[in-house]
């Protein structure tokens, strides 16, 4: 976590004396704050090498939470630049039926997420600004787990697995909208598409625990992230 806390404090920084060159400090209108949410994703792809049991219908979603800080270089009064640092929970849902299982097979995975994102500002009337955005994302795998459940005639059965041969870090895009009230008051709705795989390139014999994601899975991060933040 050290590791990745200082990434994001040397990203601040070279944005942040990259316009200083150009701008004032008070031409820039500086701002930072903190952000909490509701996190909805699954994983898409190729999921056949998922398990030898089957796959009975496409993933389905699971919530999730999102929170983290920001900070916004205001560049001019219609565009800024806004890295920030999310802890963002993701995974998905498979129902499979087979001979070993009957049940969902759920795979959770926390990221540590690193956004740039390029905001276009437009101020309607006064204290209220909805925004546009865009930008490249960097996560970092935290938490891995494969949780599953099942059913019998005599009592259902969960079982927890660390999930393994996880790729570290993955990279995607991030858009969205958000609304500014008051200066303070932010309210968005945002789209992340993974562009790398989360699934890494090691095969690995599974063994019982822990559960290893195939190489050929090839399957991504999709998610709608809805936050409420507030800037100081």
């Amino acid at each position: 976590m050290r590791k990745l806390i200082i990434t994001f404090l040397i990203l601040v920084l070279t944005i942040y004396l990259s316009f200083t060159s150009v701008f004032s400090q008070e031409q820039m209108n500086i701002k930072k704050g903190l952000k909490i949410g509701l996190n909805k994703s699954k994983f898409v792809g190729n999921e056949e090498y998922l398990t030898e049991d089957y796959l009975e219908s496409d993933p389905n979603k699971i919530a999730g939470t999102g929170f983290g800080g920001f900070i916004e270089f205001n560049i001019t009064s219609h565009f800024s630049i806004q890295p920030e640092l999310l802890y963002v929970k993701r995974g998905t849902q498979y129902i499979l039926t087979g001979w070993s299982v009957i049940g969902p097979y759920t795979l959770k995975i926390d990221y540590v997420e690193i956004p740039i994102l390029f905001k276009y500002n437009i101020p309607i009337i006064e204290n209220i600004t909805p925004s546009l955005y865009f930008g490249p994302t960097v996560a970092f795998p935290v938490k891995k787990k494969l949780e599953t459940v099942s059913y019998n005639s005599i009592h259902d059965s969960t079982n927890e697995y660390k999930l393994e041969n996880v790729r570290n870090p993955v990279f995607g895009v991030a858009f969205g909208g958000e609304i500014e009230i008051s200066g303070e008051l932010t309210l968005e709705g945002r789209f992340n598409f993974g562009l790398s795989k989360i699934n890494g390139d090691e095969l690995i014999e599974r063994t019982g625990d822990p559960f290893p994601l195939h190489p050929n899975m090839e399957i991504k991060n999709r998610s709608i992230l809805f936050m409420i933040g507030h800037s100081f």
